[in-house]
């Protein structure tokens, strides 16, 4: 009988690791998909009958370590290709005779049989499908001694899923499995790169340029503001990259900045050009007028101007996103060179906006980068939204909430009499108890202004025991009023 209502325990997968592969292994239970940021391996399990029973995603660490190991080969061999994010043949029939053995994952009976149907890379949009599928599922972190650590998740199917989705995963096993087989009868060579899934759905990506227009318009207030200079942002292009091709446009002097997007997993990334950041420093010290700094390399000083600038960037980006799905951003860290970027995330495919940014009339680049897996639950609530017409809030939605803010805004209002020409000489002569004659008799009217703008005439009267006003007439022509009651 198929495990049905339950996944193995981190004895279970401990136990079957050590046993085929001959090694110590350990793995640890963690809360959520531990394999959520970087699912590259699926496989798939069913019964007899075809009926789907389970499926196991894998990162490409921890399909390239029992790879390895299942041949006894060194962990030099993993290393090289987890570096290269790329399995080769030879590798991925290693991977799924190990796939092979994971079939006893899913029954505790010997007498039943389950078979693996297929061993395939998981695309995106499917992986993201089988997270939301309310399967029942367990997530591990792996040790496999001499070996790196890696992350796996095991999923178990009841009978209750959506048919369409599990229709999908077979079909999508059944289409790989049949490549396999043409591959290896006619000994050609296929690489599965890592780097290069198929990517997002055409839906999803319109979704995102959509709202990233958006998001561009309050970005560039909120840098106009802290930076008192005209800002305006472009969104120029959107497109997939793996890290090393996106380093290798940046200069080396890129301003990066790594933030979260609470709960979403993983670390997302935000660069500024070199002539961006010293034209935000150059705003924030000396105003826009000057020209360009010459200066090449930022000080911590300069970071320390640079972030609240980045930080408003990734606050209205969250806002946006939180239209969506609930987020909270905040800044990880600053990196001033580029290379100190290795290793700051496991996440190998990103989306890349490409942005134009112009400060006081000078333009330069900006970018956002996003890790695809993590960013699935937005971009199919954004996809979702707009298949409804709902983009949440719209320009028309922007402007009324900018209205509303205007609303809101505190402004100090003034009464005032009429000025009153004094001579130097009295007014060198003024001390404690001194009377000063107004000319204003007690019926006259006073001004109400607001920040120096005449608003009104108005009437003194008492309220209750304070002093207040009442509208006499509100003012059409400043000017014309000075002149006449000066």
């Amino acid at each position: 009988m198929a495990l049905g209502a339950r996944v193995p325990t981190d004895t279970d997968v401990a136990e079957m690791f050590s046993t085929l592969l001959g090694l110590a292994v350990t793995a640890k239970t963690v809360p959520g998909s531990a394999a959520s940021t970087s699912a590259y391996a699926l496989s798939l399990h069913v019964d007899p009958d075809g009926e789907l029973v389970g499926a196991v995603a894998a990162d490409i660490v921890f399909t390239a370590d029992t790879s390895v190991a299942i041949a006894g080969q060194s962990s030099k061999n993993a290393d090289d290709a987890i570096h290269k994010g790329v399995i080769g043949l030879d590798l991925w029939d290693n991977f799924r005779e190990v796939a092979n053995v994971m079939n006893v994952l899913f029954t505790s009976d010997r007498h039943t049989r389950v078979i693996l149907h297929s061993a395939q890379r998981v695309e995106l949009p499917l992986w993201s499908k089988l997270q939301h599928a309310h399967a029942i599922s367990s997530s591990f972190i792996v040790d496999i001694e001499g070996f790196t650590q890696s992350r796996v998740s095991i999923f178990s199917f009841t009978g209750e899923e959506d048919p369409e989705l599990v229709q999908g995963l077979l079909n999508a096993g059944a289409e790989a499995a049949a490549h396999d087989m043409q591959v290896v009868g006619g000994k050609l060579i296929r690489l599965y790169d890592f780097h290069r899934p198929k990517g997002v759905e055409r839906s999803q990506l319109n979704a995102l340029r959509t709202n990233l227009s958006i998001f561009t318009k309050g970005a560039a207030a909120a840098m106009t503001e802290l930076l008192q200079s005209p800002v305006h942002i472009k969104l120029v292009q959107l497109h997939h990259q793996n890290w090393d091709d996106y380093a290798g446009t940046l200069d080396n002097n890129a301003f990066i900045t790594t933030y979260k997007l609470d709960p979403l997993p993983s670390q997302f990334v935000i660069t500024f050009s070199p002539g961006l950041s010293m034209k935000c420093l150059d705003c924030r010290l000396s105003g826009p007028d000057l020209p360009g700094s010459l200066r090449h390399s930022l000080t911590d000083l300069d970071v320390a101007l640079l972030a609240p600038i980045v930080k408003a960037v990734v606050n209205e980006l969250a806002q946006r996103f939180s239209a969506f799905v609930p987020v909270r951003g905040h800044v990880v860290r600053h990196v001033t060179e580029k290379f100190m970027m290795e290793g700051v995330t496991l996440s190998l495919t990103w989306l890349v906006a490409w942005m134009t940014v112009t400060v006081a009339g000078s333009t330069f680049d900006a970018s956002l980068c996003f890790p695809i897996v993590p960013l699935q639950p937005v971009l199919l609530a954004m996809a979702d939204a707009s298949s409804r017409g709902d983009h949440h809030r719209s320009d028309d939605d922007d402007d009324r909430l900018f209205q509303n803010m205007l609303h809101e805004v505190d402004v100090e209002v003034a009464a005032h009499f009429r000025p009153v020409h004094l001579t130097i000489d009295a007014i060198a002569a003024m001390e404690p108890g001194t009377v000063i004659p107004l000319g204003v008799a007690p019926d006259s009217s006073l001004l109400l202004s607001a920040r120096g703008r005449p608003l009104a005439t108005i009437d003194p009267l008492l309220v209750g025991r304070r002093l207040g006003v009442t509208i006499h007439q509100f003012i059409e022509d400043p000017e014309e009023f000075f002149a006449n009651w000066a």
